[in-house]
């Protein structure tokens, strides 16, 4: 494993494989490994953005509040693998349009 790689164990289901993940934000798409619905500390990971900075994003209070859509279990947050895709893909758009 190279030190931009970190392996993963996620929640999804007790006996799923551990999760190699690319901290070099990797085309999300073509990582079929990945599960559809990511925990914050999959998210953190895929996005180079601390599981901090999530939990806070999920506040009402906050600007960009579902921006990225999410849903609870219990206490449990999830995030449609979609739905992050979508939103790095913006993400990249928009800081390539803003750097112009």
């Amino acid at each position: 494993m190279t030190s931009a790689e970190k392996t993963i164990k996620t929640k999804n289901k007790p006996n799923e494989p551990l999760v190699k993940v690319n901290l070099q934000r990797p085309n999300l798409a073509l990582n079929s490994q990945l599960p559809a619905w990511f925990t914050t500390e999959l998210l953190a990971a895929q996005t180079g953005l601390s599981k901090q900075y999530w939990k806070v994003r999920r506040s009402p209070e906050h600007p960009e509040f579902m921006e990225l859509a999410f849903i609870r279990i219990g206490r449990s947050v999830r995030y449609k693998r979609a739905d992050v895709e979508t939103w790095m893909a913006n993400r990249e758009q928009a800081s390539a349009s803003e750097a112009q």
